[in-house]
């Protein structure tokens, strides 16, 4: 039988127009992450071949009803006529120089045109050598003009001034918008596959919102910080069946819970990153571990250049089509899941040997109930002397607003927890101009880069007073940038000073423990090891725990580490006379603070006085609690 027809196989256009939407998903976001780091990809090409790159990359966006712009621009190589139309004139070759022993995240060539295509405009603007190239894609209609010399008139109005590339591309496509300038800060920041350049001192991201009139409206520099953490594991891992492929692991536990993939996608902050020849391409704690509790904190990058030597030489299809990461169900990929799961099971196996050892610091199942059945009573103290404020939190009890600062100048809370790159509020309050005088102006700062103050300076004017107290509130607004940052923002003015400790935490709400859904303000007892010697007992505000630190010295020769012996009459005795002291110091520090008790001169006069009066009120009735009739004379 003789052949009719012989020829490559024809791929219509709306084929490409799907996968292109099927790659950016109408999201904007997806589209500046092809767009930033082809920039950085062609920096780093720049850094290959010996030359100097500027290692900017200008971020611009104009939000509008219909047809919102978004606009990507760099001074490294540029393109010239050739390289626009493989680029932009062609689908599916490899473009990016992948093949070419280069860097890159281009492993198709696709990501440019994909942008362009699933936004419905794009124009591409580059300078190389001297030359302007201009092309546009528009539903698949590729244009190019012929190159032309470039005019001094014409560097300045494109703002570069050697080589370089400017890509806009307009949203006229339906189902497009352009996030709120936080959101896409945020997104482009945390976004994985770009975690690399954001925290690359040798890149510098800056996002611009301009409005109809190309006026600009905000600009900021764009960050990514790595959270607070310590090294777990760092090691070399082999492959049994790849006996070529090198991986080299490092892991790290977070001071702090992070989110996860439930949470935020792409922008999830728990997990290990996959790179490869200097790009990101995926984000994971493995289909086994995703969503475990104990595997929270993990965070981390695994390298492994043999997924290069896949793509470049054996033309594996090892990256999904889409490019959202590993197809997990190709042979090596299979291989590496296994070898990671090993290693998380490692760390997760830890964890859980540490939470049943703290499960297991009170001992006796009957100390523990008596213990537990205190803390009712504990709270029924508190609320009797606290009203309303007792179990609501700090800041949040009917008429809080009107609670007086104790010394006249202070932040009310004095500890906050914030939420990571997400605007918090602080509230300072000032008697003015009984303490502060009226104009007065505070300066606020940080005294760690991890916490922006925003608002450095606030006034105190006596027309803002409260008419019956003289009270002027004023709301600081900060920002953290790191997981787990810890930090004071204090507040200066006319000689009066006032301090705020702050932590920044992640944005997965941690994972509420039996103690923590209890009501009241004191939830658990816990013997500490490693807290503070030098205090014996404290009351940890954010959690609600009474901590007894086993290392103090007149502790030490009563109780075990973890607590051991408390059952003993003694060590009853003595647990008693700590909780008094912490439950006492703590009611009479919110007395004072939110201004159930009147008094004259210094706060920590009045705390003392207030304190003194608590334990000679409550400190039989908490001993009757804790300590066994038995050893009641």
């Amino acid at each position: 039988m003789s052949i009719a027809v012989k020829r490559k196989l024809y791929i219509e256009h709306r084929v490409a127009e799907q996968q292109a939407r099927a790659t950016i998903k109408n999201n904007p976001v997806l589209a500046l992450v092809e767009l930033v780091t082809n920039s950085d990809d062609s920096c780093k090409r720049l850094v290959n071949k010996g030359f100097k790159a500027d290692g900017r990359i200008i971020i611009e966006f104009v939000r509008k009803r219909h047809g919102s712009i978004i606009r990507a621009i760099d001074y490294a190589e540029g393109f010239d006529e050739k390289k626009m139309d493989e680029r932009v004139g062609g689908y599916g070759g490899d473009t990016s120089e992948f093949t070419e022993k280069e860097v890159g995240r281009g492993y198709w060539g696709r990501g440019l045109k994909e942008a362009m295509i699933a936004m419905g405009f794009g124009r591409v603007e580059s300078i190389k050598d001297d030359y302007l190239n201009e092309c546009t894609l528009e539903h698949l209609d590729y244009k190019r003009n012929y190159p032309v010399k470039i005019t001094k008139k014409k560097r300045n109005e494109l703002g570069i001034k050697e080589n370089g590339t400017i890509v806009t591309l307009k949203a006229i496509n339906e189902g497009i918008r352009i996030p709120q300038f936080e959101t896409l800060k945020h997104s482009l920041e945390y976004f994985y596959s770009l975690r690399d350049i954001m925290s690359n001192g040798l890149r510098e991201v800056v996002l611009i919102e301009k409005d109809s009139r190309n006026k600009i409206k905000r600009q900021e520099k764009l960050a990514y910080i790595l959270p607070k953490g310590n090294m777990y594991s760092r090691k070399t891992v082999l492959l049994p069946e790849f006996s070529d492929a090198k991986i080299e692991l490092e892991m790290y536990r977070a001071t702090e819970a992070l989110s996860g993939y439930e949470d935020e996608g792409p922008l999830r902050e728990n997990g290990l990153l996959i790179r490869s020849k200097g790009a990101i391409l995926d984000i994971t704690l493995t289909r086994k571990f995703e969503g475990n509790d104990y595997a929270s904190r993990i965070f981390g990058h695994v390298t492994c250049d043999y997924i290069d030597y896949l793509l470049r030489v054996k033309k594996e299809p090892i990256i999904r089509a889409d490019r959202a990461g590993m197809d997990w169900t190709h042979s090596f990929s299979k291989a590496l899941e296994s070898s990671l799961i090993k290693e998380i099971s490692i760390y997760v196996k830890d964890e859980e040997e540490k939470t049943k050892e703290s499960e297991r610091r009170i001992e006796s199942e009957k100390t523990r109930k008596r213990y537990e059945s205190s803390l009712p009573e504990l709270n029924k103290i508190a609320k009797e002397e606290l009203g309303k404020e007792e179990g609501e939190g700090e800041g949040e009890g009917e008429g809080y607003t009107q609670i007086l600062p104790p010394n006249g100048f202070d932040f009310m809370p004095d500890y906050v927890q914030i939420v990571v790159d997400k605007e918090s509020t602080l509230t300072l309050k000032a008697l003015v101009p009984k303490v502060i005088t009226s104009g007065s102006i505070a300066n606020i700062y940080s005294d760690t880069t991890e916490i922006i103050v925003i608002s450095n300076k606030v006034a105190f004017d006596e027309k803002d007073a409260n008419p019956d107290n003289g009270l002027v509130i004023s709301h600081i607004r900060i920002l953290g940038k790191q997981v787990g940052a810890e930090g004071i923002v204090t507040a200066e003015v006319s000689g009066h000073k006032a301090e705020i400790l702050i932590k920044v935490v992640s944005r997965r709400k941690p994972i509420e423990t039996q103690e923590q859904r209890k009501s009241g303000l004191f939830k658990s007892f816990e013997f500490s090891p490693i807290a503070d010697p030098h205090q014996r007992v404290k009351f940890e505000r954010n959690s609600g725990k009474i901590i007894i630190a086993t290392k103090a010295p007149s502790v030490e020769i009563y109780f075990g580490p973890n607590g051991e012996g408390q059952e003993e009459g003694h060590c009853q005795v003595m647990l008693s006379e700590l909780v008094v002291e912490a439950v006492c110091r703590e009611i009479a520090r919110r007395k004072i603070e939110f201004g159930k008790e009147p008094f004259l001169g210094e706060a920590s006069e009045a705390m003392n006085v207030v304190h003194n009066r608590l334990i000679n009120k409550y400190a039989e009735k908490i001993h009757h609690l804790l300590v066994e009739k038995r050893y009641h004379r």
